[in-house]
């Protein structure tokens, strides 16, 4: 089992920016690999969750979200992680968050992994940021879907009343949700999700995988007993050891 630690958390090794189309600067944190071994040439890309809001502020350093111990993790197991953010649904549109989810994997493919040398690409999220992990998968620009993504406690329906976004249309949240896109993708895809969760129940993730492989995709979902909400974040709800028992589940797939 990983052996991981809150302790252990390392710093960014520095910050890459992208911008959205308004010039709200939209900062990465990247992780470089603390050891030489097979997985050096994979970046994946960490995304945080928090119903799709930001702790981006102008006046200082953005300095990373709920995912940052996360990429710390990656990074002394060889990968090199990317850790993203995009503007907040409190003050910008549905349609803005896209994008900037967008500008940041464009940013990785044509800056970052040929800067480091990496030739494959993954992508882990939480909540809101496992949306955006299941929506990096069915971009409609094909070389920017990552190979592999793990999808943890994702929303994949945003036409539910629980996920009224900002001034979205009833339309643009229908095709904002990864239950109702018709997309053949080449990128795997593994779901996991906790028993226990009430904030996104783990029916819509059943059903999620039912219309996924109808389609001819690779989508694995894997219930966990016991789990809650955001199970795969460090100092939150959830103890240490078994976060580090459902990285080492998402690391497996990685490899």
């Amino acid at each position: 089992m990983l052996s991981y630690f809150t302790e252990q958390f390392k710093e960014r090794d520095y910050q890459e920016h992208t911008s959205s189309e308004e010039g709200v600067a939209l900062p990465l944190n990247v992780y470089v690999p603390t050891v030489k071994n097979e997985y050096n040439d994979v970046a994946v890309v960490c995304i945080h969750g928090g119903a799709w809001t930001s702790n981006l502020d102008p006046a200082r350093p953005w300095e990373g979200n709920w995912m940052r111990h996360n990429a710390s993790l990656l990074a002394s197991l060889g990968y090199c992680a990317i850790e993203i953010t995009h503007r907040s649904i409190t003050y910008a549109t549905l349609a803005n968050v896209l994008s900037d989810l967008k500008k940041a994997f464009k940013t990785v493919r044509e800056v970052i992994m040929p800067r480091h040398g990496l030739k494959r690409l993954y992508a882990i999220g939480d909540s809101a940021g496992g949306h955006l992990t299941l929506m990096s998968a069915i971009f409609d620009e094909l070389s920017l879907r990552p190979e592999k993504v793990v999808a943890c406690n994702p929303v994949s329906d945003l036409t539910d009343p629980k996920w009224k976004l900002g001034n979205a249309t009833d339309e643009e949240r229908r095709d904002a949700s990864p239950l109702y896109r018709s997309v053949k993708t080449d990128t795997e895809i593994i779901i996991l999700h906790g028993e226990e969760d009430t904030v996104v129940p783990i029916e819509f993730s059943h059903k999620l995988t039912a219309h996924m492989n109808a389609l001819g995709n690779s989508c694995t979902l894997i219930s966990l007993p016991e789990a809650v909400h955001a199970f795969i974040l460090y100092g939150y709800t959830t103890p240490i050891e078994k976060v580090n028992e459902y990285m080492e589940m998402a690391v497996n797939f990685f490899k």
